[in-house]
């Protein structure tokens, strides 16, 4: 019985942190689409869940700490490395992402910008990434001024909730 609801206030906190950063994008202008478009994919990021990966790489990750503790190293970059590596004991969240979009729209027909659900999360991940990190707005799929992200947000928050709430 604790179990359940442990389980669902953490689907609660999820769901309740999506709609905050999906509603939030009504604070910015139709300009701001950098701003739109990033708060838009965490609104849908806030939903995945992480699983572990095998723990045939679990344990290779955990030897390779190991190794790299013993490194004659400064001690800053020895957690960096280590603390990276205890990252990818999940799974990616892309990967994990395109698995939820995947369950919430297995019996749709839906498309967003001409791509299945799954294909567009995983272009609008990749787009993410790109604007995050290097700045930039538009992939060869994807550009941040038409993307379908506010159509894309709402159906997955709603698919959610009706998944896990009704």
């Amino acid at each position: 019985m604790n179990e359940n609801l442990s389980v669902k206030r953490l689907l609660d906190e999820k769901l309740i942190r999506a709609i905050e950063l999906y509603n939030s994008t009504n604070y910015l202008s139709r300009v701001n689409s950098s701003g739109r478009f990033i708060l838009l994919m965490s609104s849908i990021e806030c939903l995945i869940s992480q699983k572990e990966n095998d723990q045939e790489i679990i344990n290779i990750i955990q030897e390779a700490q190991e190794k790299i503790k013993n490194l004659n190293l400064e001690k800053e970059v020895i957690d960096s490395v280590t603390g990276s590596l205890t990252f990818m004991k999940s799974e990616s969240i892309k990967r994990s992402g395109k698995q939820l979009v995947l369950d919430l729209f297995s019996d749709s027909q839906e498309k967003f910008n001409d791509l299945n659900p799954v294909d567009f999360f995983s272009k609008a991940y990749d787009l993410r990434s790109k604007l995050v990190h290097e700045g930039k707005v538009e992939t060869k799929v994807l550009k941040i001024e038409n993307a379908q992200m506010q159509e894309f947000a709402i159906s997955c928050l709603k698919k959610y909730y009706d998944k896990y709430y009704s």
